[in-house]
């Protein structure tokens, strides 16, 4: 199931455009239906490197779908180039570019891209149907012809970094791990009420701004509505889904299973699901009634 994206502020008038896309954008789509990974196992790439190609179709998952929404919903050239600048400027100041690096550059890139190179979207479509597509900066680079960035101009660029820069950048790291240690204690090492997820049809309702990665455990969302056959979870802090995106856990430190809530969530559940003690002492899960552990 593609669920349609639409630009954050995006004025509620220009939406009906969106059901009218040129045809090229659902080539795209239905390509990147059969390459890419599920949107929810995908993590959007570093800012600087990476080129894998998961990571090349992530950026384009996101970045093409953001980007259409600013061509298609927004009807001058005006109005579209200063959407993309806020998108950039707002993003900056994200606590994370987790899922959402490309929903910040897909505008910019695409737009620059369409007066640099005015078919970029009919070879990308092209691209992806063989399987062997290119991110767009990398697009935006060969048609523009620019060369890769000067040895010179890398090492300023790398001592203003070391001085302004990086100071802030390890403060905020140590930050993020202290962080990230309260969340592996809350959602790892502590009790959980884990809740299965693949083959229930579970859908998902989450801000792609503020997902944090979180190692080879999965990804950490501070807020979602979650659904699937055994009921729905609404979260106000912090579900871990593993990579897989097979399994959800919340806390059950100081939770009422028999209130169906616990620190930060709630969750309702359907006729033949309960919730029943896990493997660990203090664990939870939902699972079918009748059911064996």
């Amino acid at each position: 199931m593609h669920s349609r994206i639409v630009p954050l502020g995006l004025d509620p008038v220009y939406l009906p455009r969106l059901e009218k896309l040129d045809p090229v954008w659902e080539r795209i789509r239905e390509e990147s239906a059969k390459e890419f990974v599920p949107d929810g196992a995908l993590i959007a790439m570093d800012c600087v490197s990476g080129r894998k190609l998961a990571d090349i179709i992530s950026n384009l998952n996101e970045g093409v779908a953001e980007y259409t929404g600013v061509r298609v919903g927004l009807p001058t050239a005006a109005e579209r180039t200063a959407y993309a600048l806020r998108d950039l400027e707002f993003f900056v100041q994200a606590p994370t570019f987790v899922r959402s690096f490309a929903y910040a550059t897909g505008p910019a890139w695409g737009l620059l891209l369409d007066q640099a190179n005015p078919a970029w979207r009919d070879q990308l479509a092209a691209a992806m149907k063989n399987g062997n597509p290119r991110s767009l900066d990398q697009m935006l680079q060969t048609a523009l012809r620019l060369p890769e960035p000067a040895a010179d101009t890398v090492k300023a660029r790398e001592a203003d970094y070391d001085t302004t820069l990086r100071p802030r950048e390890l403060a905020r790291d140590q930050a993020k791990q202290a962080h990230l240690a309260q969340l592996k204690a809350r959602l790892v090492d502590g009790p959980v009420l884990r809740l299965p997820l693949a083959g229930h049809h579970a859908s998902y309702q989450f801000n792609p701004q503020t997902l944090e990665a979180f190692g080879s455990t999965g990804v950490v969302y501070p807020t979602m509505k979650l659904s699937a056959d055994w009921g729905a979870l609404s979260v106000e802090q912090g579900a871990l889904l593993d990579k897989a995106m097979s399994v959800a856990a919340v806390t059950a430190a100081g939770a009422s299973v028999d209130h169906l809530q616990g620190p930060g969530w709630r969750l309702s559940l359907n006729q033949g699901w309960v919730v029943a003690p896990g493997e660990r002492a203090g664990d939870f899960v939902v699972r079918q009634e009748g059911a064996k552990p």
